[in-house]
């Protein structure tokens, strides 16, 4: 009887060990790992165990028992160690998974199928001001938008994106957000699609962009600022009786008057913006429009071309209509050139009347 009760003992202990290594396998494996998974570890286990040896003649082979027991004890101590070995470098893992996750500078909130919050980082937190206790296994639309645009944020953002059928979708929205205390702010969120064992999950990374819609709205002012005052420039320049004619420092025209283009007649089809100098007056030789030039056109137009580079002051010249001009040209600080055509047709002629006189 006493060796009949030893007997159901050991059994019994050697039971508890199987038991023992399938809750240890339970408790290190991660979640990702099925119970029927686990159930086929166990099976294994006992399919490598050796049989109990048993009873001759009532009387157990106690040295036998021994060895098996000794066996089986080795396998499970090896197989509780690999699964310690697997929890730790598991574990190790995780945490540098969770440092990562939390030292983003974007906020990532992840959610499941159904739109509840399965993780939310520590940037999250900071950005919409809720800690992460409050926040899990809530709808995300109920989290991150304004109240009054939660239903246009499941329309816009949810739906759109659980709309994607592919994993590893990636999507760039923008939206409204809302801060704890009720502030309301501009976020841009870029959402990536994966499968897991629990199903399909979004990943959001979601972004303050005030900074950067300030910015633009900086931007955009500016514009309307330089376009005003290019306007105001021009009705200026359009009011002056003289011609006004601007080009750069690589002596393209940016801009004229249309009394600019009046006196140069001849040529006014091709006075436009990037125009060369050189190749207005080569144009204006060829159709007669200079007709000092007449007989010796390289060399006027050597001349002209030196006089206007080094800012001419007080060129005088005759137009086909038997009109003078007066050309003063200046540099600007930037190098472009500014100048202008004042008709002294009326000078001209007293000046002959006087010397005729």
């Amino acid at each position: 009887i006493n060796r009949r009760i030893w007997l159901d003992a050991c059994l019994a202990l050697l039971l508890g060990l199987v038991i023992g290594l399938v809750l240890l396998a339970l408790h290190l494996r991660p979640a990702s790992h099925s119970l029927e998974h686990l159930m086929r570890q166990a099976e294994l286990i006992e399919q490598a165990t050796p049989a109990v040896p048993p009873l001759h003649n009532g009387i157990l082979e106690f040295d036998r028992l021994a060895d098996v027991l000794h066996s089986t004890g080795l396998r499970l101590a090896a197989q509780a160690q690999r699964l310690n070995a697997q929890g730790a470098q598991l574990h190790t893992a995780n945490m540098r998974l969770r440092g990562m996750f939390d030292a983003a500078l974007d906020a990532i909130v992840s959610t499941n199928a159904q739109g509840q919050i399965t993780a939310f980082n520590r940037q999250a937190e900071r950005l919409f001001g809720l800690p992460v206790r409050d926040v899990m296994g809530q709808s995300v639309e109920d989290v991150l938008a304004p109240s009054s645009l939660q239903a246009a944020f499941h329309a816009g953002v949810v739906d759109k994106i659980t709309a994607d059928n592919e994993s590893g979708t990636h999507r760039r929205l923008g939206f409204i957000g809302q801060h704890a205390d009720g502030r309301e702010f501009p976020i841009e969120i870029g959402v990536g699609v994966s499968e897991t064992t629990q199903g399909r999950e979004y990943t959001a990374f979601i972004r303050d962009i005030s900074d950067r819609h300030r910015y633009e709205a900086s931007i955009a002012q500016a514009r309307v600022y330089a376009e005003q005052a290019e306007a105001r420039l021009r009705h200026a320049i359009e009011s002056i009786d003289d011609g006004f004619v601007l080009y750069d420092q690589h002596d393209r025209l940016v801009l004229c008057n249309e009394r600019y283009r009046q006196i140069y007649a001849d040529t006014a089809d091709l006075v436009v913006p990037g125009a060369r100098f050189e190749d207005l007056l080569r144009a204006g030789i060829a159709r007669g429009q200079y007709p000092q030039a007449k007989g010796h056109e390289e060399a006027w137009l050597r001349a002209r071309l030196s006089a206007h580079q080094s800012g001419s002051d007080g060129v005088e010249q005759q137009l086909p209509n038997g009109r003078w001009l007066r050309i003063t040209e200046r540099r600007t600080p930037e190098n472009d050139l500014v100048g202008f055509r004042v008709d002294i047709t009326e000078l001209k002629a007293a000046q002959a009347r006087a010397e005729a006189a």
